[in-house]
């Protein structure tokens, strides 16, 4: 870049978030400089192949379940509004499998799912029949949950946007405030001067000065691509269980995901992915002898509480310094959502129906490490 350049918002990170945030942004007549430090958009987690779209499964009345909720219905509209076809969303629908002791729990429960999202309890023969695979125990059937490409969405929110200005392999090394402004320094020598900047480059965001303090953890997730058979290419559904499973496409099912903290190891781990397809044919018996054809690590952004940071981020000096991180491995429901606050607050719009969503996922001071190890 090696200049100057003048920028009403700068957004950090070309991934879902970064271009969630740009878009609503750019929506609302704002200039938009995307910065992205690799040379492509979408380059780590939001390049899986798949991700899913379904929401948090409660029945009590959590903070997790209401804001799962909003995002769920935010994305789904958006993409019902046209998206679909351009960020091949597959709305076929998912089944919540009893995976865990709360799942177990609330499945023998009379009392409803958080939220307005569509979703019911059915038997295991009600599941076996709308999966198209023999299932073996009640679960939750949510119809309006799908799968996309978060890459193809990620390009969807911002490439051909006249209003957003894509700078790759644009790493931004720091920021600082003066008067009414911030300077962002690039890798290169350039610089950028903008009244408003949003960080959404993940963990990485922990590279800045700003930013070093925020508790976000790194961790590695695995997945896989595994070939159908005869069997498997029945299945009509999403599956999920403590993994998941994705109808086959061009032959192929999505398979994910096995999660290590503290591990950097950026190549698939063989081991890993046999845990990974071992939780599958636990799950569902009636699928077995799938032939790996390949694996994928990326690393994905937790925090403490496991709630992402959307809003304004607390600063001795300055302000007008935004974040959208921390989605976790639930980025499809809280990314787009994130984008929508933080413009909201940038505009001075009034936050309406997204003001609980605000308050649970506000980047909230905290502790400078991460005490959940």
């Amino acid at each position: 870049m090696n200049g100057s350049v003048t920028s009403e918002a700068l957004v950090i990170g070309g991934g879902l978030a970064g271009a969630s945030t740009a878009y609503a942004l750019a929506s609302r007549g704002i200039s938009v400089t995307l910065c992205e430090s690799q040379g492509q958009l979408a380059p780590k987690a939001s390049g899986n192949e798949w991700g899913l779209l379904m929401p948090y499964v409660a029945t009590e009345n959590s903070a997790p379940g209401r804001l799962y909720a909003q995002g769920f219905r935010f994305t789904h509209t958006m993409f019902s509004s046209g998206m679909a076809q351009r960020v091949s969303y597959h709305e076929c629908g998912a089944i919540q499998l009893p995976s865990t002791k709360r799942l177990a729990r609330i499945v023998t429960e009379d009392t409803p799912c958080v939220g307005d999202v569509p979703m019911r309890r059915i038997s295991a023969d009600e599941g076996s029949a709308i999966s198209g695979v023999t299932l073996l125990n009640p679960s939750f059937h949510i119809p309006q949950a799908g799968y996309c490409k978060p890459a193809h969405v990620t390009e969807a929110l911002v490439e051909n946007n006249a209003r957003v200005s894509i700078k790759l392999a644009s790493r931004v090394i720091g920021l600082r405030w003066k008067i009414s402004s911030w300077t962002a320094t690039l890798q290169d020598g350039g610089t950028i001067s903008t009244p408003h900047v949003v960080l959404c480059g993940a963990y990485e965001i922990q590279s800045l000065p700003v930013a070093e303090w925020v508790p976000l953890e790194a961790i590695r997730g695995q997945t896989a691509q595994a070939i159908a058979n005869n069997s498997s290419l029945k299945l009509r559904t999403i599956i999920s269980y403590d993994g998941y499973v994705t109808p086959s496409e061009e032959s192929q099912h999505f398979v994910g995901a096995h999660y290590r903290h503290n591990d950097f190891n950026p190549e698939p781990d063989d081991t890993d992915t046999q845990e990974i397809m071992s939780r599958l044919y636990r799950a569902l018996p009636s699928i077995s002898g799938l032939s790996v054809r390949s694996s994928r690590v990326c690393f994905r952004t937790s925090t403490f509480d496991r709630l992402p940071y959307i809003g304004a981020l607390p600063l001795i000096e300055g302000r007008n310094l935004f974040i959208n991180a921390g989605h976790g491995s639930r980025g499809l429901l809280t990314a787009p959502l994130g984008g929508e606050i933080i413009a909201r607050h940038i505009t001075n719009d009034p936050l309406g129906e997204l003001e609980e969503a605000a308050r649970i996922a506000s980047a909230r001071r905290l502790e400078k490490k991460m005490p959940r190890r």
